[in-house]
């Protein structure tokens, strides 16, 4: 698919064709064909990060149109780089050959590795555009510790199928399908609670060729979020209450517990039921990953902090929290669902994993929730004023699920026990985010100002030192485009779900 020359030859033929007034339909065929065959694969790579490339990082072998020569003219590659470019990703390349001649002919942006293991340093995925030798019996241990994930997308089918299934690679070719690790890779994953985070990370753990077990009581949580996956063999779910005791047959290699209402209107509607899915809930998570032999996540939060004393707030700050305020049930839950994770981890060995989770938004996030993105959002869609509570001063910190999602991955996978915050650092008052809403939805509506609710923090700021140094961890999509998907996502939403969102919101206050 690559090459000036059958191009230019088919092109000539085809304008033969035309001054002999002939018809060449199977001539025009082929010259369809092979400009749809890079679009194509460019499309494969686009659709496994659904259509959002902002950020990701690519490393690509072979520059060139084919092995043992320097010439790029109709190179594939090239367009596919343009593309990623141009959807927000970057690139690092390396061809033994052809180099010299993409700095010099071309302007694509683009950064130029010293050798093919090189271009693999912290990577999402590895693109092959050349047949070249040297790619044909790679160190394919030495591939899947320099990316971040396992993945290849092959434009040249170098690699036998079975053999990256059995190496733990998802692996995308030309015309041989998906491949996902075989079994023996595969990991058994309990996710609890199939809220907004609980679904998101389903997705990434079954695009990442896991098995997925769900778990919910759906008291906040909604099957809406996860429906979309209850067609796939890799996907089970349990309707069950985490505050009781918890059964799953077979093995489980991880568990994740995220099963929490995490919104002041759920735990101020409930209390009891949050205290005891942050204590019982996660003792009985202990529990199973003691007798599973599994490592275990649990979701803590930057409400551990409680109104901070110390800005940004890092892991070894202790917390400003009152136990008896309104806010305390959900705070003390956390707080006691940390102190007995780390009581499992030393006293019965448990490998645990403790995140400390700042404001996060995205997709699938409720409008009723009570949080400020989307109370805001959900006043500029019905056409409402926005309520700032207090003067605005006080500041949060937004990361998108996705960013989020990655860095939990991460952790999950690191030998690091301690908690660790994850979160976007970039701060903002909500004076100001009221503002940036209101220009984001363009909406006419005025900012309205309600007295402070009780124990409300002035601040959030994570410190992710810890995350950048341990994970290699950081944000990499801006608010600005953040906040553009996920006010599309609201806008979706049918015009009596955002009125019955907003009629739970008057009923819940």
């Amino acid at each position: 698919m690559g090459g000036s020359c059958f191009p230019k030859d088919v092109q000539a033929l085809s304008v033969s064709s035309k001054e002999a007034e002939y018809d060449f339909k199977i001539l025009n065929a082929v010259m369809q064909v092979n400009v749809l065959q890079k679009e194509f694969f460019s499309n494969k790579i686009s659709q496994y990060y659904n259509d959002n490339l902002k950020g990701k990082k690519f490393a690509m072998w072979g520059l060139a149109f084919k092995p043992n020569t320097d010439d790029i003219r109709e190179a594939p590659a090239l367009e596919i780089i343009a593309r990623l470019v141009e959807s927000g990703a970057s690139v690092t390349a390396f061809d033994p050959e052809a180099m010299p001649n993409v700095k010099k002919e071309t302007k694509l942006s683009i950064n130029f590795a010293p050798d093919q293991y090189s271009a693999l340093q912290d990577a999402d995925a590895l693109i092959i555009c050349t047949e070249w030798n040297e790619f044909r019996t790679p160190d394919f241990e030495k591939i899947a510790s320099q990316l971040k994930t396992k993945v290849i997308f092959d434009g040249r089918n170098l690699y036998d199928t079975e053999h990256m299934k059995n190496k733990g690679f998802y692996y995308e070719s030309i015309g041989r399908g998906k491949v996902m690790a075989n079994y023996h890779h595969m990991k058994r994953v309990l996710i609890t609670g199939a809220g907004f985070l609980g679904s998101h990370l389903c997705d990434r753990f079954i695009k990442e060729g896991h098995e997925v077990i769900g778990m919910d009581n759906l008291i906040t949580g909604s099957l809406n979020n996860i429906e979309h996956l209850f067609p796939l063999k890799e996907f089970s779910f349990y309707h069950h209450d985490v505050s009781k005791f918890i059964h799953v047959p077979g093995h489980l290699d991880y568990i994740l517990h995220f099963a929490s209402p995490a919104s002041p209107i759920d735990y101020l509607k409930i209390p009891i039921q949050t205290l005891k899915v942050g204590s019982l809930g996660t003792h009985n998570c202990l529990g199973l990953a003691l007798n599973k032999k599994a490592r275990i996540l649990v979701a803590s939060t930057s409400e551990v902090y409680g109104d901070p004393l110390v800005h940004p707030q890092n892991e070894d700050y202790w917390g400003n929290v009152n136990p008896v305020g309104p806010r305390g049930v959900y705070d003390e839950a956390k707080r006691f669902q940390e102190a007995i994770t780390m009581a499992y981890h030393t006293y019965h060995g448990v490998e645990t994993r403790i995140v400390r989770i700042f404001n996060t938004y995205g997709p699938r996030m409720r409008l009723n929730d009570g949080r400020a993105l989307p109370a805001f959002i959900g006043q500029a869609l019905r056409g409402e004023d926005l309520t700032v509570f207090g003067d605005g001063s006080q500041t949060r910190s937004f990361c998108y699920v996705a960013d989020l999602v990655d860095g939990i991955y991460k952790l999950l996978l690191s030998e690091y026990s301690q908690p660790v915050n994850i979160g976007n650092p970039d701060e903002i008052s909500l004076l100001d985010f009221a503002k940036e809403i209101i220009q984001l939805t363009g909406s006419k509506q005025k900012i309205i100002f309600k007295p402070l609710p009780a124990d409300d923090p002035k601040q959030r700021q994570p410190d992710i030192t810890r995350a950048k140094n341990l994970l290699k961890w950081s944000p990499s999509v801006s608010r600005t485009e953040g906040l553009k998907i996920t006010y599309d996502y609201f806008k979706s939403l049918p015009e009596a779900e955002l009125r019955k969102e907003h009629l739970a919101f008057i009923k819940n206050n």
